[in-house]
């Protein structure tokens, strides 16, 4: 090719990074992709040229938008808000509460915790179809330090649901008393799977692992509620490593202690 065919057109030039001859010479468009294949295309057919372009042109700005229109701050915050708002409408999940055990990770963590915050808590989270509350009374039960409260939340929106301490003699003697719920809640568990999404396990007792995998195995969603903010931990770490999502009870310390001075 001579010099003088490879000079610019008159009035064309250089424009958006290419060179425009009457030949056909390679195009390139740095300014749209470095990674576009480079055409062999001719000046002669401009129209042909915005044909081939303008669709993969319109396809890289989009895309370019998009990716800062959904990576932007108030967008990020605004789709957040209306996917809890929805999923606070659709979610349904019932609460499991084994009473001594957290009644022991409450004291050990040193806060009381007040059952109608927490109630309320957890219920800002979905539809509550039910709040269980499992627990041991003494044969005397109007000398249990337990029935106060187990009283309150009969009345406060908890199903409370108890059994009577068994005393027996172990194989060295010594008497001991059989206070454990496991099974109750286990039933309670069960029976509700088919109609929750979500369960919410207050207990650190490793028996429970099971329990969570097999209403897993139903397609329920498990968050476990306890706390390895103290030493030792007061979870066993096959339950917390086969919940969902595990909370440590610590962080809700703000949002469901209950203050001094305050009744049940």
């Amino acid at each position: 090719m001579d010099q003088e065919d490879a000079q610019p057109i008159q009035g064309q030039g250089r424009r958006s990074g290419c060179v425009l001859t009457s030949t056909c010479i390679p195009i390139r468009w740095p300014n749209i992709s470095s990674n576009w294949p480079v055409r062999q295309l001719s000046v002669v057919d401009p129209l042909r040229i915005l044909t081939n372009l303008l669709p993969q042109l319109r396809t890289s700005l989009t895309a370019r938008s998009d990716r800062q229109f959904l990576n932007s701050p108030r967008l990020k915050s605004t789709m957040l808000t209306r996917i809890r708002a929805m999923s606070s409408r659709t979610n349904k999940l019932a609460i499991f509460i084994d009473g001594p055990n957290l009644y022991a990770v409450s004291k050990t963590l040193g806060f009381d915790i007040d059952f109608r915050r927490l109630l309320r808590e957890f219920a800002s989270f979905g539809t509550l179809l039910r709040a269980f509350y499992y627990t041991a009374l003494t044969e005397d039960q109007e000398l249990s330090s337990v029935r106060p409260l187990v009283d309150w939340l009969a009345y406060n929106g908890y199903t409370v649901v108890t059994k009577l301490m068994k005393e027996f003699v172990d194989a060295s003697g010594r008497r001991r008393t059989n206070a454990t719920m496991d099974v109750e809640l286990t039933v309670d568990a069960m029976e509700l799977a088919g109609r929750i999404d979500e369960m919410v396990l207050l207990s650190g007792d490793g028996n429970f692992r099971s329990l969570v995998e097999a209403v897993q195995r139903r397609g329920v969603r498990v968050t476990v509620v306890s706390s390895i903010a103290c030493q030792p931990a007061m979870i066993a770490e096959g339950l917390r490593r086969q919940a969902d999502t595990f909370v440590d009870l610590k962080e809700l310390e703000s949002k469901i202690v209950r203050n001094r001075g305050e009744r049940v």
